[in-house]
């Protein structure tokens, strides 16, 4: 691993759990991506390509929903509902 590989993983570990500690819980309502991505400060880039990617990852770990709203093309997310680890304690990376 290059020191710009291990620079952008640890950028990528900080990113996760920045999004899990501002995460509401599962009885909560959801928070859009957008607005995860401004409380983050990120540009509509960074969103795509950073935010995105982790909120699927964590999604498809079921560490969190993807909540959608019959027409709105905004996704909300919020913890999921069972058994997911908590922002104190993510799953393990994936290699």
């Amino acid at each position: 691993m290059t020191g710009d590989d291990t620079r952008r993983s640890e950028d990528l570990r900080r990113l996760r759990g920045a999004v899990l500690a501002m995460l509401p819980g599962p009885d909560q309502p959801p928070v859009s991506t957008t607005d995860l991505g401004a409380a983050l400060q990120l540009t509509a880039y960074e969103r795509s390509v950073r935010l995105w990617p982790v909120l699927d990852q964590l999604a498809k770990d079921g560490v969190v929903e993807r909540v959608t709203r019959d027409g709105v093309n905004v996704r909300f997310w919020r913890h999921a509902t069972t058994g997911a680890p908590t922002a104190q304690q993510p799953p393990a990376e994936r290699t």
